[in-house]
C-alpha cells in the first residue's frame, strides 16, 4: 500500500470515530508541517505520530487504544 493509500485508510478510520469534517482537519493539521505533494513512508509515519499526540485522538480512544492504533497505522505502509 502507497503512504497516500495508508493515509486515506487513516482518514477513514478517524471518519467513524469523529464524523468526515473533524476527521479532515485532524489530519490536515497533522500534516501542516508536510507540504510536500507525494507523500513517501517517512512523512506517514511522521504524520502518523503526529496524529497519536493529538489531545482529541488521545481522549477519544486512551492511551492504550492510541498505542494499538499507530501500530496498525505503522504497518500499513
Amino acid at each position: 500500500m502507497t503512504p497516500r493509500e495508508a493515509l486515506n485508510e487513516v482518514l477513514k478510520d478517524l471518519t467513524q470515530a469523529f464524523g468526515d469534517s473533524l476527521a479532515a482537519r485532524i489530519v490536515d493539521s497533522a500534516q501542516s508541517g508536510s507540504q510536500e505533494q507525494e507523500l513517501d513512508a517517512a512523512s506517514y509515519l511522521n504524520v502518523v505520530k503526529a496524529l497519536c499526540k493529538d489531545e482529541r485522538i488521545q481522549g477519544m480512544f486512551g492511551e492504550l487504544g492510541v498505542k494499538d492504533k499507530l501500530k496498525r497505522w505503522e504497518t500499513l505502509v
